[in-house]
């Protein structure tokens, strides 16, 4: 997670689970920005729960917001559920031109709004998650381009 300073933090706020494969989770938590639509529509009774392609969704999310400094989609913690689901609904992230086809084609499978459709909701038997060629060196290239603010030190 990013703070406002650029202040890197990793942390699961040990609200983690484990979910058996064929069970759903339908507790909401999360941090509102990261959480995937899926778990919005859980909590509004329009879907039945959610697995393990939400963690993709967020790791979207944190790609997306390292590449370009900012999250595809505008809302804050205090941003009602169902007004986040309608951004879902309005609002297509947008990749800038210089980014390479692969890291486009990433983010897209990963920030897809269909749950089946998540990059990790593969049928079964397809193998696992590979990392596409050059997103390191594209991702690494991307990082450097992006204005870094002068961080304060923490109190």
């Amino acid at each position: 997670m990013l703070e406002g300073y650029w202040h890197v933090h990793l942390t699961d706020f040990n609200i983690a689970a484990i979910v058996k494969d064929d069970l759903k989770a339908t507790s909401i938590a999360g941090t509102k920005p990261y959480m995937a639509p899926e778990l919005f529509q859980t909590f509004e009774g329009s879907h039945p729960g959610y697995s393990f392609s939400v963690d993709w969704w967020s790791l979207g999310i944190t790609a997306y917001e390292l590449l370009r400094g900012q999250r595809p989609y505008v809302m804050r913690s205090s941003t009602p559920a169902n007004e986040i689901l309608q951004t879902f609904h309005k609002v297509h992230p947008s990749y800038p031109a210089g980014w390479s086809l692969e890291m486009k084609s990433l983010l897209r499978k990963l920030l897809c709004r269909c749950p089946e459709a998540h990059l990790s909701s593969r049928a079964a038997g397809s193998g696992h998650v590979r990392r596409p060629s050059g997103t390191y060196s594209s991702a690494n290239s991307y990082l450097q381009a992006i204005p870094k603010p002068e961080v304060s030190k923490k109190k």
